[in-house]
């Protein structure tokens, strides 16, 4: 009976079907009611809005009867199980009339065999119409594996942390094999152990277990993505509904979502859901599905025709329900571009496999960088929709707080590469229990799991006889009677006999299909659209391009402007200038042209990883990728070849006409297509070259030097340095496979065959340098050029399709005492937790040593060992600080707008953080919480920021709080080359006051690496994760001990446990409760504690999406005082249970989840007593802070003084430079290359010279052999000093150290590098050439070639601090270049490049290095012995050789002292500009 006046309503679509069994379909949206208010219902009306002609809104009374009537009816759905609610009269009116004045809106329906549908419906609603109305043909995958091994054989030889002599060393060590006849020794290492089971459809498994446990592994495996070969194997049986993986296109069968974002940054989210939709084949392919199940006969035309209708829209479906509505026309970013939140751009790599659609999906570790209630709706819709479509989803979560673990149906549990237990999930306490661990009732099942399966599990033993080892826990798993269900469902899904066939798998599946979703064509046009994108959103990189061809066209054609048209015809001429200075300019619009592809390179292998992993998914053919690259670039390439020709050939005249032209004829028109057409066919072939380096380059570095190398033989083989009847035989066929050789042939015969010649200028200009005068080569030089591009793009498929470099690095611990690169970042992990020093395990050791001690003190009453854990770093003298905010207000530029700090990212935020505390700043994603801490922290880079920061009472003042604070970054950036003990010790010097004694430092970095319990990875080097570096754990660890050996008042950390597991960030999150408990301020931002972490925190800040507060204020014990309040607001559901986890109900209640809430709570907030409670005690804590606490202030900016700055950074820079293999070692094979290589092409050539040719050669040779080692070191240096730029720039942030004694520690290592580099080149380049044979010379030719190396080392340097990027960088040095080669002399004589240019040969390095050298080899004047080359007489000139240098070049003997000293001061100079560099240019936007 209902009361008088009441009536049922029935929320049809707020109906919640439980499942009975496992063909239940689900429908759990518990968030979805029949009444839909519209958004911000609460907040007055802005006057635009009302002017636009919107409905008017509520009044104060209504809204308050609104939100009475919601809280009524969600505690009644709440209490009745099908969720029935009772609505007054009143209400009912109320409703009414909001809805006819449009403030409140009934979701529209269709009427269908199953009731309402919805259209606007979520991702479990969407699943239950399609699963009811498709027929009996859908395909279920049933996944079935038995003794499943994947093993990796590694060698054992070790160079423990890679050195420069170590890279040396295993560079020769094959050599010193193969002469002592010895085998090499490996080992094998076990990644997954004889692992079997089975995952069923419409079964929803979770996977949990500790670092290096091999579930990463097991997914690839089992998805087929898994690197095999010769050292590394996977044996095993696995069947897929009885199909073994040789039946079926296994990988895109199933769906692999890894826990790495590689994403194209300049992509919108949209445009890459998009993109990977179509590239699945879009709607088509999915009703290909459909249709493959058939309909079911009871489904009605509208159904079909509404399941149609989202699967045109799925995209927009999917990002609807992932809750990234609000980020799908933002670019997705990277650490360079400003995009998506971390927490959102997790969801779009989770987003992106779900495009497919795939019937078997894997997960790994999607939660990292999401809130707990992001992580429960994602995983809720997960398990729904698999449920009703009977798909197979795996997930792997690292912290799942206990409502996501209570979603699934089985939990699997790993440890080291065996499967500790696999079954229903209520089964896992009642086995553990068993076999002698219990789970205390205070403790989350997940958090229990986690630790049960490592050597923490102690704490949790009951019996003497439980197991001790991974390897027992296995075996007592496979003994248990827990485990025979599941043993007998693997046998069956492992039975070839039992398979499940349907037309699905055959028609999509079966290896007999098609791999691909789409047509070749469409797939290509899908690509190259996205290629287009890729290179068009670069503006900054297509300007710079363009720019460089407009600056260098007009340099080089005004350089060269209007050569004389009379060529000589015959030798009895004496001024060649004519015909050598167009070879000259042919030549450098050439290489112009070819290096302007350099940089490329970067692109390419930035966008590598993202291809890697689409590729595997089947998104798109290789081959359709290749060409999208080469033919995406063809506008540019046609657009800067045009530019730079157009300038080139009409300024300098290169084909003369009208008056000019010596026979009267001309044919410029042609003449200049042609020479457009060469450029642009180099430009393309050579662009396409550089891509398939990159597509087999290891790293950048190694690209850029293998990029280098193959230009300088094939510029130093073009048949302008060295002419083709000079050519040593050994190395003809380079210039006869060189392109540049072919497109300079064509070039020079378009130019010299030209009718406004005669033909015996024609004749005699070809002859001087040895050129064919058969015009067929024109068009063969063309033909070949596009040849190669053809060639090219076959090697970069080739390259992209059988090289892979996803993970390579070295590892630093092993299971024998040796060690070499691994590709399998697993295999480091496994490693580490087999070694006896191994991080992982030691910290749990550790851990439960600690625990064990409490314990015992505990038992004992002896308390103070317990205080001595928590306290050991309270005797050490700071200043306790109190942190105080008052209204602050953070604005920015929005999107669009040219000005004005419009869009308002945090909206009046106040707080307080007290010293010996711990608070917590939280929220959803897009709160603004790291917003928040970067404002208090001053990092903001950016933007207009207003409000109260009061330090102890006092204003904020930017030197002296950057001394006092410690900010723990949510990105872990060290300097790679570094140990763990190297960072904090590097930290303590220079961050503690110079008064502090070396000794007390020290003792401080000791005391903080066993808080942190780093001591057993003190010696281990940072490195990079994916290269074997640290773990993601131990670099959080070694993060907030970095910023701890400061011995700071307040630490921020911003988001210090995401990405780890429920263990590593419980440890995490004890280290940083102790440092609170020493009395520090600690400040943290967090995304999904458990609820053990939760409870650490004494303080909480909320916030919500728009930078508003929620709830500020204490948390109480187990939370209540929160608790308490948010049950006080009208509307707020209460918490399901009392194990729940506070910090996920507080995210669901305030609509922190991918749903919103109907309740403003931040009104509530400010209309509450509790924020006057605050701001009462903010006034209070001021106050005494004023009169208790000491004013704080440093007059100088850094803690120490220039002698321990110095001292720590040449250390520093010490190790990095020896512990960079890749960036030195390189320097020193390069150095024998060229060397050897230069050598023999001019072999014996500086013996004997006898025609000005010779000296012509001799010439070039000076240039090539030092311009061409400088380029390559310039290029090299680029990357290296980017990498180090993010360390710096947060080093500075923190006051570290000032930037002079960086640049003088950096420049005091790279003086003995390039000296030590040069003795390995000049000796054997000297000799080998038989150069002057004269101490004198020698050490001429030494000292200008080490002085131009550094000098354009240190360029490359500069260029790394003042370019936004390695690709603009990479331009600006080609554009240098460019410059530099035209006026070094070479081309055109110094005195003889016009007058408004001749500023540029002052500014030109390699003019004075080239001047240099030539005077010290070939100066013949008063007091230079006769046996000098340059006194040697020509047979076609009247004079010596250095008569021809005089009359030809200008140089003069005196030249040689005052090249020196330019070389000198250009290195000094480019120091000095580097350092002005790093103080006031900075691209670290926040």
């Amino acid at each position: 009976m209902l009361p008088a006046g009441e009536k049922q309503v029935d929320a049809v679509e707020a109906e919640t079907e439980m499942p009975n069994d496992d063909n239940t379909i689900v429908n759990d949206e518990e968030d979805d009611f029949d009444l839909e208010a519209d958004e911000g219902v609460a907040a007055p009306a802005p006057a635009s809005a009302a002017a636009a002609g919107h409905a008017d809104r509520p009044t104060e009374a209504e809204v308050l009867r609104i939100r009475e009537l919601l809280g009524r009816l969600q505690k009644q759905a709440h209490k009745n199980p099908k969720n029935s609610v009772t609505l007054k009269q009143d209400d009912l009116t109320l409703l009414a009339e909001l809805m006819g004045r449009g403030l409140i809106r009934a979701p529209s329906t269709i009427e269908s065999s199953m009731g309402p549908i919805d259209r606007e419906m979520t991702a479990v609603q969407y699943s239950t119409v399609e699963s009811q109305a498709r027929g009996g043909e859908h395909w279920p995958v049933h996944v079935g594996f038995k003794n499943v091994n994947y093993v990796v054989s590694v060698p054992k030889e070790d160079v423990g942390i890679a050195t420069v002599a170590s890279t040396m060393y295993k560079m020769i060590q094959p050599l010193v094999k193969v002469v002592r006849c010895g085998a090499s020794d490996r080992v094998d290492l076990p990644i997954l152990r004889n692992v079997s089971g089975a995952f069923e459809a419409g079964v929803s498994t979770l996977v949990l277990g500790p670092p290096g446990c091999g579930v990463s592994t097991l997914f690839r495996v089992l998805s087929g993505r898994i690197a095999t070969g010769k050292h590394a194997k996977v044996t095993g049986d696995m069947y897929y509904s009885g199909y073994t993986p040789e039946e079926l296109h296994l990988r895109k069968l199933s769906g692999l979502i890894d826990q790495v974002d590689e994403h194209t940054p300049v992509l919108t989210v949209r445009e890459t859901l998009q993109f990977a939709y179509d590239c699945y084949g879009g709607a088509e392919m999915a009703e290909r599905l459909i249709a493959a199940d058939k309909a079911s006969e009871t489904a009605t035309q509208e159904e079909i025709d509404m399941i149609r209708e989202q699967l045109i829209k799925f995209p927009d479906f999917v990002i609807e329900n992932m809750a990234l509505s609000n980020a799908a026309n933002t670019v997705v970013g990277n650490d360079m571009l400003r995009g998506v939140s971390g927490g959102e751009k997790k969801r779009v790599t989770s987003s992106e496999m779900m495009m497919g659609r795939r019937p078997l999906t894997f997960y790994d570790q999607i939660s990292t960088g999401l809130d707990s209630a992001a992580t429960y709706d994602i995983c809720r819709r997960i398990a729904g929709v698999s449920k009703n479509l009977e798909m197979t989803p795996v997930v792997a979560l690292l912290q799942p707080p206990p409502e996501v673990y209570d979603l699934f149906d089985e939990i699997l549990i790993m440890a080291l590469g065996f499967i500790v237990y696999h079954g229903p999930r209520e089964n896992v306490l009642p086995y553990f229990s068993s076999i002698g661990f219990d789970c205390p009732h205070d403790r989350d099942i997940a958090d229990f799991i986690q630790e049960v399966t490592t050597p923490a599990r102690t704490r949790y033993q009951t019996r003497s006889d439980a197991p001790d080892s991974e390897k027992a826990m296995a075996a007592a798993w496979l003994a248990s009677p827990y485990s025979e269900k599941k043993r007998q469902q693997t046998d069956e899904r492992c039975d070839p006999n039992n398979k499940v066939d349907a037309i699905t798998r055959r028609e999509l599946f079966a290896k007999e299909t098609p791999v691909f979703a789409n047509s070749w064509w469409k797939d290509l046009c899908l690509v190259m659209k996205r290629q287009n994108q890729l290179v068009y959103r670069d503006p900054a990189f297509i300007k710079a391009r363009i720019a460089q061809a407009v600056i260098m066209g007009t340099v080089m054609g005004t350089v060269f402007i209007r050569i004389s048209p009379e060529l000589p015809s015959d030798s009895s001429a004496t001024d060649l200038t004519p015909i050598t200075q167009r070879y000259g300019i042919i030549f450098a619009t050439l290489m112009q042209c070819g290096l302007a592809g350099m940089a490329q390179v970067p692109v390419v292998l930035d966008q590598r990883p993202v291809y890697y992993k689409q590729s595997q998914s089947h998104f798109f053919r290789t081959i359709n990728y290749v060409i999208a690259e080469t033919v995406t670039v063809l506008p540019i390439s046609f657009i800067e070849s045009v530019i730079l020709s157009a300038f080139v050939f009409w300024i300098s005249a290169l084909v003369p006409w009208g008056e000019d032209s010596q026979t009267g004829e001309t044919d410029i028109g042609s003449a200049f297509i042609l020479f457009v057409i060469v450029m642009l066919c180099l430009n393309t072939s050579f662009a396409a070259y550089l891509r398939a380096i990159a597509s087999l380059a290891p790293s950048t570095s190694i690209g850029q030097v293998c990029a280098g190398l193959s230009i300088a033989a094939t510029v130093l083989f073009s048949g302008y340095i060295i002419t083709a009847d000079v050519m040593p035989p050994w190395f003809i066929w380079i210039y006869w496979l060189s392109p540049i050789s072919w497109a300079f042939r064509s070039g020079v015969l378009i130019i010299f065959k030209s009718s406004a010649f005669t033909e015996e200028q024609q004749n005699y200009a070809l002859d001087l340098f040895s050129f064919s005068h058969n015009d067929d080569y024109l068009w063969g030089g063309i033909l070949l050029l596009i040849g190669y591009m053809v060639l090219d793009a076959v090697i970069s498929y080739l390259g992209y399709s059988y090289v892979r470099y996803e993970s390579p690095g070295s590892r630093q611990t092993k299971v024998s005492p040796d060690a070499e690169d691994t590709h399998n970042p697993d295999v480091a992990e496994v490693e580490r937790l087999m070694a006896g020093t191994s991080a992982s395990s030691s910290a749990l050791i550790a851990d439960g040593r600690t625990a064990s001690k409490l314990e015992q003190a505990a038992s004992s009453g002896q308390p103070e060992v317990q205080v001595r854990v928590r306290t050991s770093l309270q005797d050490d003298s700071f200043t306790p600080v109190d942190l105080v905010f008052r209204d602050l207000w953070y604005s920015v530029q929005a999107p669009g707008e040219k000005s004005g700090y419009n869009l308002d990212l945090l909206k009046g935020i106040s707080g307080f953080a007290e010293a010996g505390t711990l608070t917590a700043l939280m929220g959803s994603s897009g709160a603004g919480k790291s917003t928040l801490l970067d404002v208090l922290a001053l990092r903001k880079t950016g933007g207009k920021i207003t409000g109260d920061v009061l330090v102890n009472g006092r204003p904020q003042e930017k030197i002296t709080f950057s001394r006092i604070v410690g900010y723990v970054e949510q990105n872990d950036i060290h300097s790679p080359a570094a140990t763990v003990e190297e960072a904090l010790t590097f930290s303590a010097v220079l961050r503690q006051p110079s008064e502090v004694s070396r000794e007390a430092k020290a003792k401080f970095v000791e005391e903080v690496l066993s808080t942190l319990e780093l001591d057993d990875i003190r010696g281990f080097q940072i490195g990079y994760k994916s290269e074997g570096g640290l773990s993601v754990e131990q670099a959080k660890r070694l993060t907030i001990g970095v910023e701890l050996a400061a011995n700071p008042a307040i630490i921020f950390a911003d988001e210090p446990t995401s990405g780890l597991d429920a263990n590593s960030a419980r440890v995490v999150m004890d280290c940083l409760e102790r440092i609170a408990r020493a009395g520090r301020t600690v400040v943290c931002t967090i995304h999904q504690p458990s609820k053990d972490i939760f409870t650490k925190f004494d303080r909480l800040l909320l916030l919500r999406r728009g930078g508003e507060t929620v709830y500020f204020g204490d948390l109480g014990e187990n939370s209540q005082i929160l608790l308490d309040y948010l049950s006080a607001i009208p509307g707020t559901p209460g918490m399901p249970n009392p194990r729940y986890n506070p910090a996920t109900y507080m995210l669901e209640a305030i609509g922190g989840n991918a749903g919103k809430s109907l309740v403003d709570y931040a009104h509530e907030y400010r209309e509450s007593a509790v924020r006057k409670e605050n701001e009462a005690k903010i006034e209070e804590l001021v106050k005494s802070n004023l009169e208790e606490r000491p004013e704080i202030h440093f007059d100088r900016r850094f803690a120490s003084n220039f002698k321990d700055q110095m001292e720590m950074l040449f250390l520093r820079w010490l190790r990095a430079y020896w512990r960079n293999p890749s960036y030195n070692t390189t320097r020193f094979v390069v150095a024998v290359f060229i060397a050897l290589f230069f050598g023999f092409t001019f072999f014996q050539q500086g013996e004997e010279i006898s025609t000005s040719q010779d000296v012509q050669s001799f010439v070039g040779l000076m240039f090539m052999s030092s311009t061409f080692t400088g380029v390559i070191s310039l290029n090299t240096a680029i990357p290296t000093i980017i990498d180090e730029r993010s360390p710096f720039y947060r080093e500075r942030a923190a006051s570290y150290y000032s930037v002079s004694p960086m640049v003088i520690a950096i420049t005091s290592m790279e003086v003995p590098y390039t000296l030590l580099a040069s003795f390995v080149y000049v000796p054997v380049f000297y000799f080998i050439v038989h150069l002057w044979y004269n101490v004198n010379g020698f050490f001429a030719f030494w000292g200008i070639y080490v002085l131009l190396q550094l000098t354009l080392t240190f360029l490359g340097h500069l260029f790394a601090t003042v370019a936004p990027n390695e690709q603009v960088a990479a331009v600006m040095g080609a554009l240098c270049f460019g410059f530099w080669n035209i006026t070094a002399g070479l081309m055109i004589a110094v005195r003889d490049v016009p007058y408004f240019w001749q500023w540029m040969t002052y500014i030109n390095p390699i003019r004075y290095a080239l001047n240099a050298l030539v005077v010290a080899q070939l100066s013949c004047a008063d007091g230079v012995p006769q046996s000098s080359p340059g006194c040697s007489e020509l047979s076609n000139y009247e004079g010596n050789a250095w008569d021809y240098i005089q009359s030809t070049f200008g140089y003069e003997a005196n030249d040689l002292a005052f090249c020196l000293g330019a070389l000198a001061g250009f290195c000094a100079g480019f120091r000095i500009l580097t350092a002005l560099a790093y103080t006031y240019v900075s691209f670290l936007k926040r």
